[in-house]
């Protein structure tokens, strides 16, 4: 239901794939399109692909221009070779247009491996995309993160309190288990696919009277708390912070007690909603969303499609599609950025 801020990052490897057609064969071949020429002053070149977001095709016809970049245009496969002039040992800003597209504005590194470029349907809810994970910029986890479940129940204090007094009641194996269990069928579907699981699971349970802490960094903390309906008039809250590069660094979901105990059928779709909120998202208020502040409606098909796309973008990512400087390509294997694989 509620959340506070946070900041972004990612790109993607891809095999290029031909495939043959069965059809009548013409009795002489019909020649492709011819290579593209080499100018007299290129420095070096790059081969890669232009290829819708949801990864199921090639987008063809796609502009290419840039720093020091001869203009190029991908054929029907989506398939371009860019040529460039000078030596330039950082990635070249470029632009990639396409009919019914959005506009990316990103960097390439010419000479340099193949490059795959998603682009993003003009059709597609930017609007709602950019309350989910662009306020200002795109905001997000970079690894799984890990996991931790506090089993005692802490007493409410504030919203923003960073400790909460532990007291002689906890959750018993059985709601621990389906607590972990809610929360990693829904991380998949709040991550592209990009994280099948936390990168571990602990659980923790303080000594009645302990002083919890609860905004930990490097983990997602989950704790039940009592009063927090009472106090605040929310079933959860959930709380965040993030590095100057838009990169989710902590994240805490806080659900109330008698709430959780009371076999809601909002219950996953609640637990869902403020583990968006722990990986760094906000309120959608302009589609149905499991980041609706009603918090009663799991992931769907426009939180998967976002959520993939968001994991193809690096934190710090800008609305309409522009990436972040300096340091990252769409064409650099290995290293701080890796490309996500459809």
């Amino acid at each position: 239901m509620k959340r506070l801020r946070v900041l972004r990052c990612v790109p993607l490897a891809l095999c290029l794939v031909a495939a043959a057609c069965g059809g009548s064969t013409p009795s002489s071949p019909t020649p492709g399109p011819p290579p593209p020429s080499t100018p007299s002053n290129a420095f070096g070149q790059t081969a890669g692909r232009t290829i819708d977001v949801s990864g199921a095709s090639n987008v063809a016809g796609t502009s290419i221009t840039g720093d020091g970049l001869s203009p190029a245009t991908a054929d029907a496969g989506g398939a371009f070779t860019i040529f460039a002039t000078g030596d330039a040992a950082a990635p070249r800003s470029a632009s990639f247009a396409a009919a019914g597209y959005v506009t990316r504005q990103t960097w390439l590194r010419v000479p340099g491996p193949l490059a795959v470029v998603s682009l993003i349907p003009a059709s597609f809810d930017l609007t709602a995309f950019n309350q989910m994970f662009r306020v200002s910029t795109l905001l997000r986890w970079t690894a799984a993160p890990p996991l931790r479940l506090e089993t005692r129940t802490v007493q409410y204090a504030s919203l923003d309190a960073g400790v909460m007094t532990a007291i002689d009641d906890q959750m018993t194996d059985a709601e621990a288990t389906g607590l972990v269990t809610d929360l990693t069928w829904a991380l998949p579907q709040l991550t592209g696919e990009t994280f099948e699981g936390f990168a571990s699971v602990t659980r923790q349970t303080a000594g009645a009277g302990a002083a919890v802490p609860l905004l930990n960094a490097g983990m997602i903390t989950v704790v039940r708390v009592a009063g927090l309906t009472a106090g605040s008039g929310y079933w959860g809250y959930s709380r965040w912070q993030y590095a100057a590069d838009g990169t989710i660094t902590g994240g805490l979901t806080m659900l109330d007690r008698d709430f959780e105990r009371s076999n809601s059928r909002y219950a996953r779709s609640l637990r869902s909603h403020e583990l968006g909120h722990a990986l760094g998202y906000n309120h959608v208020m302009a589609r149905p969303s499991v980041m609706n502040p009603a918090a009663t409606i799991e992931p769907n098909d426009f939180d998967r499609l976002a959520s993939r796309i968001a994991f193809q973008r690096l934190p710090g990512n800008q609305s309409p599609d522009a990436d972040p400087a300096p340091g990252y390509s769409v064409n650099r294997m290995g290293g701080t950025w890796s490309q996500p694989v459809f």
